[in-house]
């Protein structure tokens, strides 16, 4: 199981958020505020940290952005549930199984 969580990559875990959200991913990688892009991208934030065990910096490089703007994300998105622990788990084996195709 561990060899699994390690095989997926941040950028294969973002256009599987991005279509559970109905958005492209372009839209997680974006800048606007508003709640329909921001909620799938503090979700994305938060499988990245918590699921795929990366560090807020690594995120925040792959996201271009500052590692306190992920900090915050993860937090709203725990704060908020606007994922489900079942609901991230679904979400990382579609991508496994994407990945292993």
């Amino acid at each position: 199981m561990e060899a699994q969580r390690k095989r997926i990559l941040m950028k294969q875990l973002l256009p599987v958020i991005a279509k559970h959200y109905d958005i492209e991913p372009e839209q997680i990688l974006g800048h606007s505020r508003k709640a329909k892009f921001t909620k799938p991208r503090h979700a994305f934030f938060w499988m990245c940290h918590v699921q795929l065990e990366k560090s807020y910096h690594d995120i925040a490089r792959f996201m271009n952005r500052d590692h306190t703007t992920i900090l915050y994300g993860v937090r709203r998105c725990r704060e908020g549930r606007w994922l489900s622990h079942d609901d991230a788990q679904r979400l990382l084996r579609k991508a496994r199984r994407e990945v292993l195709q």
